[in-house]
Order: C-alpha cells, then sequence, then structure tokens
C-alpha cells in the first residue's frame, strides 16, 4: 500500500519496500531463467543481511523454497535437498549456485525486468502444497507449505499484534526464528532490522517492537516496550 515505506534497516540505510520488490523480482526471474520453481529447494547460503532478504523474496517470487542456510555445511544443504544455491562464492556444482556479487549476475540482474512476476512467469504451476520454506526439526528436515507458511504468517501476526507500523527484529540467519521474523515482517509491511553484532545498539536505534529471539540471545536487554517471541 505504500512502496515508499521502509522494509529494511541496515546499518543506519533504509531500503524502501519498492526497492526490494524490484530486486527481488529481478532475482527471481534470474532464478527462473535458471530452473528453479515450485518444488525446487533454493538455499540462502549468505548472512543475515539486505542481500539474504531480498534472495528469499525472490524465491517465494519464483514458487521455490527457501532454506536459510548461513550457518549449515553444505552436507546440511544436500541433505535438505537444496538443489540450487544463493552464496557468496559457489561451492560443489552438485548445487547450481548463484553468486550475487558476481559481475556477469550483477550485469544480469540488471537488465531483467522489474515489475512483478506473476504466475506465467514461472516455471511451472505453483500449488498450496508446495513447499515454501525447509528448516531443521530437530534432527529431521521439516517443511512449511505454501498455505501453512501464509497461515503461520497469519498467526503471527494476531497473536503478537504485529503490523505496519511494528519493527520487528532477529539475529538467527537460520532456523525458525529467521523464518517467523521474515513472515511477520514482510506480510505485515512492518521494519525488519538487520543485526549488526551489536544487539542493545540495533534495538534502540531501529525501536524494536518486537523480537525473534533465540536460545542464544540475551532476551533481558528488551526493555518493557519490546516485545520478545522465542523461536
Amino acid at each position: 500500500e505504500d512502496p515508499q515505506a521502509p522494509a529494511l534497516l541496515s546499518g543506519g540505510e533504509e531500503i524502501a519496500y519498492h526497492v526490494l520488490d524490484r530486486r527481488s523480482s529481478q532475482l527471481a526471474r534470474l532464478l527462473i531463467e535458471r530452473g528453479a520453481g515450485p518444488g525446487d529447494i533454493v538455499a540462502v547460503a549468505l548472512p543475515h543481511s539486505v542481500d539474504a532478504v531480498v534472495a528469499v523474496w525472490a524465491i517465494q517470487k519464483a514458487g521455490a523454497a527457501a532454506l536459510f542456510a548461513d550457518t549449515l555445511s553444505f552436507g546440511d544443504i544436500l541433505a535438505a535437498g537444496a538443489g540450487f544455491g544463493i552464496a557468496l562464492e559457489p561451492a560443489a556444482s552438485s548445487v547450481r549456485w548463484l553468486v550475487p556479487s558476481d559481475p556477469k549476475v550483477q550485469a544480469d540482474l540488471t537488465a531483467r525486468p522489474a515489475h512483478p512476476v506473476s504466475y506465467s512467469d514461472r516455471v511451472r504451476p505453483l500449488s498450496e502444497t508446495d513447499p515454501a520454506f525447509i528448516y531443521r526439526n530437530a534432527d529431521n528436515w521439516a517443511t512449511l507449505t505454501q498455505s501453512e507458511a501464509l497461515d503461520r504468517a497469519a498467526t503471527l501476526r494476531g497473536d503478537h499484534e504485529i503490523d505496519y507500523e511494528s519493527t520487528t527484529y532477529t539475529t538467527a540467519s537460520t532456523g525458525t526464528a529467521a523464518i517467523d521474523e521474515f513472515l511477520s515482517s514482510s506480510t505485515a509491511g512492518a521494519l525488519s532490522v538487520l543485526p549488526t553484532g551489536d544487539i542493545p545498539a540495533d534495538l534502540e536505534d531501529g525501536e524494536v517492537t518486537h523480537w525473534f529471539t533465540t536460545e542464544a540471545d540475551p532476551a533481558g536487554d528488551a526493555g518493557d516496550e519490546i516485545r520478545v517471541i522465542p523461536s
């Protein structure tokens, strides 16, 4: 509803929703041209950054499933079933890697149309039962389908009163905390604060209202005005 609204806060710089939308549409088209689509799993082996958020948006637009893979080993990525990956540098050839910083990739992205991706652009039709996210649940791999992801987003927004005026935050780059923060912020039109490594400063400077925590996070740093949502 407000393309100019800030979508991400990264090191003091705000990235508007229309920029995130444009960049992710271009990346989605590149993923589609390389064969990624509904039923495929794309590993996002990037630090929690603007590029990582753009990648997850692009994967969803392509209709594929996102695997937050920043801290995962290559063996884990293969075990999760990923056939495609977005990373800082390519790894083994059994996964088709795309490196956003590569000059050729950057040129390919710039040349792609930036308007919204539609169902007719995808490599195959997308259904409600196709996977949207892959994550580790205890010792096993679990799947959120497209419909389950939308239901989970609606539940998170309702249970924790997250809307377009909210500011969300997580230090997690993998797992359910990363997925839940992404789903909540992107579907609510909220502002997502990206971690800098200084949690107290991130919480204060970003005026965080909702913190999706992991077991390692010092949740006691949250003031009364921050709602802590454990993973």
